[in-house]
């Protein structure tokens, strides 16, 4: 990760009156203030904070690195699991659409052709939606990605 750091430089103008024959004195400071985003201090905190507390830098560099591993295994949990539900899903559905068609066969064997018919075709047409809606999804995945 990158550190950024932005410097907003402000000038204090104090007037000081002194009684006397020295008149005004005019003192001015500058004052800078430090903006940054990130885990790790820019490197030339690391200096300071290793000549205060030495080893520091070690020590911060372990724990980034404890962060980094920690992030990549939360990711992979949740990675795989949406691949175990997502397989979880898919086997599901194809179960219950072999048995709505096998429902829709046995339906049209006891002659109840309308309603075997139309179970079959339920069963046929919601693959085919899905198989579309999934076609759909994965191309606008594709275009979002290549913006």
């Amino acid at each position: 990760m990158g550190t950024r750091i932005k410097k907003d430089r402000r000038a204090m103008k104090n007037t000081v009156a002194h009684n006397g024959d020295r008149g005004v004195n005019h003192h001015s400071a500058s004052v800078s203030l430090a903006y940054r985003s990130g885990i790790l201090p820019v490197p030339e905190e690391l200096e300071r904070y290793e000549v205060l507390c030495p080893g520091i830098t070690d020590r911060l560099m372990k724990s980034y690195e404890n962060q980094v591993t920690h992030r990549i295994s939360c990711e992979k949990v949740v990675i795989d699991g949406d691949s175990k539900r997502s397989s979880l899903g898919q086997i599901f559905a194809f179960v219950i659409t072999v048995i709505i068609l096998i429902g829709g066969f046995i339906l049209i064997l006891f002659d109840k052709s309308i309603a075997g018919l139309s179970s079959i075709f339920l069963a046929i047409s919601s693959l085919v939606a899905v198989f579309i809606g999934g076609a759909v999804t994965r191309s606008k995945e594709r275009q979002r990605k290549a913006k």
